[in-house]
């Protein structure tokens, strides 16, 4: 009996594992997107996107 529980445990492991990194891949998109709006609102990212045109 506990050996089968075990198994079922395994089983189910990479199941969370993969939920568990689409949540945080999902989560780091968004994360993205919303400092990516926040910074082109902001005059320093323009004065950034310049620099190293530039600098080259």
């Amino acid at each position: 009996m506990e050996k089968h529980t075990e198994e079922l445990i395994h089983k189910n492991e990479p199941k969370s594992a993969v939920k568990l990194m689409f949540f945080i891949i999902i989560f780091f998109i968004f994360l993205l997107f919303f400092l990516h709006g926040l910074i082109n609102k902001t005059p320093l990212y323009s004065f950034l996107k310049e620099m190293p045109h530039e600098t080259l």
